[in-house]
C-alpha cells in the first residue's frame, strides 16, 4: 500500500528523505500540456470542507461546469468519484523536468483537520514509474504548511512564495525548499491578528505573470516581491477590493494542442480592468459564485499532476 512508499523514518521529515542538495537553475521550465485531477462527487452532497452555509446542490453544479469547461477546451483532465473537491489543500505533484531529481514526487502536506484520501494519492502514484511520496504529516503536528494555499509555487522559475503564518511555519518551508532545491521567496507575516493565513489568497502566477495585493503587504516586503517578481515576470498588482473577489484564485494550464489557457472565475473577469485582462492569454471565465462564496476557488478544486 501507499506506507510503503513513504520515507522510511518519518520523524526525520523530508530533510533525511533526500540528499540531494538546492540547486539554483535559473533556465526557465518548459511545460508539457497540464494533466489536471478532480475529485468529483458522485451525487449532489459533497464533502467540500467548505462553510456550513455552502448549498451543496449549487455547489456540484458549479464544480461539473468547471470540470465540462476544461473538456470543451481540450484540456487534459480525469477524475475519480470522491466526496473531497478540494484536492489540492494536501498534496502537488513535481516532476523530473521540474525539479531535475531523477523521479517524479509528491509532496504530502500537514494540513489541519484534514483528511487525505488514500484512494486519490494511489491513483497519481500509479501514474508514474517510480513515484514516491515525501510526507509532511507527521513531524510536529502543531505545525503546518497546508499545500497550496501556504505556498505559491511558481514552476518556471522553481521559486516558492510564502506568507508566514499560524498555517505557514518557517522551518517546513525549509523542509520543502531542501526538497525540491527551490528558492524561497517571503511576502510577509500575518501577525497575531492573522488577517490573511494563506499566501494562495494574496498572489497568483503564471508563465509570464504574477499578480500580488500589494496593497495589505508591508513597505519592505512589497518592495523586495515585486522587484523579484519584476526580473521574469509582468506583475499586476491588485487592490483589496479586487483581492475580495477572487482575482488571485486564478490558474494558467496549457491544453492537450499545448495552447496556453488562463482560468478564472466571472466573477474575478469582472473585477479585473482591461488593462489586466490583456495581460492574460486566452481567457475561460466560468461562473462559480457559490463555490467563491464558500471560500474555495478554481486553484483548490483541480490538481496539477
Amino acid at each position: 500500500m501507499l506506507q510503503t512508499q513513504y520515507p522510511k523514518s518519518l520523524g526525520k521529515g523530508i530533510q533525511k528523505s533526500t540528499k540531494v542538495p538546492p540547486q539554483k537553475n535559473s533556465q526557465a521550465v518548459q511545460k508539457p500540456p497540464t494533466r489536471l485531477f478532480m475529485g468529483r462527487p458522485m451525487n449532489i452532497i459533497p464533502s467540500t470542507g467548505l462553510l456550513p452555509n455552502a448549498s451543496p446542490e449549487k455547489i456540484f453544479q458549479e464544480h461539473t461546469l468547471l470540470y465540462n469547461t476544461l473538456l470543451e477546451h481540450q484540456c487534459h483532465v480525469t477524475y475519480m468519484n470522491t466526496p473531497h473537491l478540494l484536492c489540492n489543500r494536501f498534496v502537488s505533484i513535481h516532476h523530473p523536468e521540474e525539479t531535475g531529481k531523477p523521479q517524479s514526487f509528491g509532496i504530502l502536506y500537514s494540513c489541519k483537520n484534514e483528511i487525505i484520501e488514500e484512494e486519490i494519492l494511489l491513483y497519481i502514484q500509479h501514474q508514474y514509474k517510480g513515484f514516491i511520496y515525501y510526507d509532511m504529516r507527521f513531524e510536529d503536528p502543531w505545525s503546518y504548511l497546508e499545500g497550496c494555499e501556504s505556498i505559491v509555487i511558481d514552476r518556471y522559475t522553481k521559486t516558492l512564495y510564502a506568507h508566514l503564518s499560524s498555517r505557514t511555519y518557517y522551518w517546513k518551508l525549509l523542509q520543502l525548499q531542501n526538497a525540491l532545491g527551490y528558492n524561497l521567496q517571503l511576502i510577509g507575516y500575518s501577525g497575531k491578528e492573522e488577517l490573511f493565513p494563506y499566501t494562495s489568497y494574496l498572489m497568483a502566477i503564471g508563465e509570464t505573470w504574477a499578480i500580488v495585493c500589494t496593497e495589505v503587504l508591508g513597505d519592505y516586503y512589497k518592495k523586495a516581491v515585486v522587484e523579484h517578481l519584476q526580473k521574469t515576470k509582468k506583475v499586476i498588482e491588485i487592490n483589496a477590493f479586487q483581492l475580495q473577489h477572487s482575482c488571485t484564485g486564478i490558474v494558467e494550464i496549457r491544453n492537450r494542442e499545448g495552447k496556453k489557457m488562463t482560468l478564472m472565475s466571472s466573477r474575478a473577469y469582472d473585477h479585473f480592468t482591461e488593462d489586466q485582462r490583456a495581460i492574460f492569454q486566452n481567457i475561460v471565465h466560468i461562473p462559480l459564485d457559490a463555490i467563491e462564496q464558500a471560500g474555495a476557488n478554481i486553484r483548490k478544486c483541480i490538481l496539477e499532476i
